[in-house]
């Protein structure tokens, strides 16, 4: 095919859009993003390269993940996992780091990451309640007022406060209002 010439839809694959339609994000679009999004967050940027390999990839391939858009960047991205018994214990016990299978290994939902570095906490974890965890508990680590580690457990939205979470293909968030 020439330079010219533009594709089939069998040629581009099912990621095609219609015309005028923003493009459908890829792995490596939203790899990016929340890379660049724990570059920005102090708890976060001292992340070594290989640690994006536990902490990232195996939620964004699961598509258990939400980024937060901003007018012209991220804002925020959210990273869960739906655990084991074995698995959350650990990770109620402090540590995090899990392994690629243990992301989806059972029932017990955990968001295992907010990274928010411009701050907007709240209304991402109102946003993750009512749409992505609507009727549904999960549990998160949190730092207490005394300044340590603490694991809370929060209530998704009833079905009359749900709002319907929208089909999500890899990165496509709703704005933050």
């Amino acid at each position: 095919m020439s330079e010219t010439e533009k594709p089939t839809s069998s040629e581009t694959g099912p990621e095609t859009l219609q015309a005028g339609a923003k493009p459908v994000p890829t792995v490596s679009d939203v790899f990016g993003q929340v890379t660049w999004l724990m570059t920005q967050s102090k708890g976060h940027r001292n992340f070594f390269i290989s640690d994006l390999e536990w902490l990232a990839m195996p939620p964004l391939l699961l598509r258990q993940f939400r980024v937060f858009p901003g007018k012209d960047q991220p804002l925020g991205v959210a990273l869960w996992a739906k655990l084991s018994d074995e698995a959350a214990a650990r990770l109620e016990s402090g540590s995090n780091r899990l392994a690629p299978n243990e992301w989806k290994s059972g029932t017990n939902l955990w968001l295992v990451e907010l990274i928010a570095p411009f701050g907007h906490q709240d209304k991402m974890l109102e946003d993750l309640q009512k749409t992505v965890f609507a009727g549904q508990s999960f549990r998160m680590h949190a730092t207490g007022k005394d300044g340590k580690r603490q694991v809370i457990t929060l209530e998704g939205a009833g079905p009359d406060d749900a709002i319907p979470t929208p089909t999500v293909t890899v990165g496509e968030t709703p704005p933050m209002n």
